[in-house]
């Protein structure tokens, strides 16, 4: 049975409308003509998606709820920093689902105030519907968590956990069926096998879009390069 053959058998909801685009970058191939030789940049527009504001974090949010729905749950738990955007779209597919959504959301940065602390995300977490648990500084989001869908299996309810940054076994199928992302796009956006890139960029937190796009590659030569974009304890905690 061949991969794509296998991940078709999950359970999956279906939460964006795919491809997103692919955009060339003029502004900045000018910036840096000089430094550039001749090379075009591209950008994949993830935040285009159509659901709770846009962001690949949906990708794996598609396993994850569709997980859930086969285990019976009725109450998504989502865990992330106080401005995560997994916590948002969690809540906002949730939301679209008919699923109740709790986030909880841990102080993972040295940053407070009514800006940081109410707005952005929190706020749109609110107005998805999601029950939000504001954690003190040292407290655990992940044993939380679980806590928290223990006591609401003792009320009768049956919740779904995913923990930081949708990075479980289940949230990284997201990674595996990607395949070749680039190659299947409106035509204007096409990049042809023969004039594929050469050079991939990506930030990653917990290695999810690291798969995606090391599985993306044209051809042998290509090269992928990935930054972190999380503290060096996180990093080696995922």
């Amino acid at each position: 049975m061949s991969l794509s053959k296998a991940l078709s058998l999950l359970p999956r909801r279906y939460l964006l409308e795919e491809p997103t685009p692919i955009q060339r970058l003029h502004g900045i191939e000018n910036a840096l003509a000089s430094s550039l030789g001749g090379v075009r940049i591209y950008v994949k527009r993830d935040d285009l998606t159509s659901l709770g504001g846009g962001g690949n974090k949906l990708r794996k949010l598609e396993f994850l709820l569709g997980d859930a729905v086969a285990q019976g749950a009725d109450t998504i738990i989502a865990t992330g920093g106080r401005q995560s955007n997994f916590a948002r779209l969690a809540a906002a597919a949730a939301a679209s689902l008919g699923l109740a959504c709790e986030v909880v959301l841990a102080r993972m940065v040295p940053r407070a105030g009514a800006e940081y602390d109410r707005n952005g995300n929190v706020l749109l977490d609110d107005l998805f519907g999601a029950l939000i648990h504001h954690l003190s500084p040292g407290e655990d989001s992940t044993r939380f968590a679980g806590a928290r869908a223990e006591q609401l299996s003792r009320a009768g309810r049956t919740a779904y956990v995913a923990t930081l940054g949708g990075s479980s076994a289940v949230g990284r199928l997201r990674g595996l069926r990607a395949g070749n992302p680039d190659s299947v796009q409106q035509p204007r956006h096409r990049l042809r096998r023969s004039r594929g890139p050469k050079r991939k960029f990506w930030n990653t937190g917990r290695s999810g879009r690291g798969i995606s796009c090391a599985r993306a590659r044209y051809d042998p030569g290509e090269i992928a390069f990935g930054a972190c974009a999380c503290s060096k304890r996180q990093c080696s905690d995922s």
